[in-house]
């Protein structure tokens, strides 16, 4: 899919809102020593938080966590009625499978491959797409959002008023206030 930006300028420094018209879904994945747990940060144009998805996860792995991830994320894009979305993973791996095309889901790494099919189908009930890399960095909200709801063991689709408020301190960007501690 063509990108929807033509420069990257400025976007590895901090995290970046979609165009008006759509919606973004950051996603993470904490992998803990016994769970894990992955999370989905859904913010507007503006960079609003509308809603975060946390959810519980048997992949150990990096990259198949990170690809559920995403796929959780698309799944619950489709069930709120989402249609022009973009997504966003620190993973460049996960990034350049799902970039590539659905008949070529039999190359991509063995892990991944169902995975992949999945994400292809529930993109196919949006009306436009887009994967995107994005640094750790600016990934911050998802992972903290997630470490969260491993530590915490909590799950669900949450609004941001009913969130814990350590969430109300973190910035659009990921960066977290260094007096505040996230565990």
């Amino acid at each position: 899919m063509d990108s929807l930006r033509t420069s990257d300028e400025g976007r590895h420094s901090e995290w970046q809102p979609p165009p008006q018209g759509w919606i973004s879904c950051t996603t993470d994945v904490a992998i803990g020593r016994s769970q894990s747990a992955g999370a989905a940060v859904i913010r507007d144009h503006n960079g609003t938080i509308l809603k975060i998805l946390t959810f519980q996860t048997n992949h150990i792995e990096a990259l198949p966590g990170e690809t559920f991830a995403v796929c959780k994320g698309a799944e619950t894009m489709v069930q709120l009625g989402y249609k022009n979305v973009v997504f966003q993973c620190d993973s460049s791996n996960v990034v350049a499978a799902l970039n590539s095309k659905p008949t070529d889901v039999h190359t991509l790494h063995f892990n991944i491959q169902e995975l992949a099919k999945i994400f292809f189908a529930l993109t196919g009930n949006l009306n436009l797409w887009e994967i995107q890399w994005i640094p750790r960095g600016c990934n911050g909200v998802a992972h903290a959002v997630a470490r969260w709801a491993n530590r915490n063991n909590s799950f669900g689709l949450f609004d941001l008023p009913s969130f814990d408020d350590f969430l109300q301190q973190v910035n659009a960007d990921g960066r977290v206030d260094s007096s505040l501690s996230l565990g």
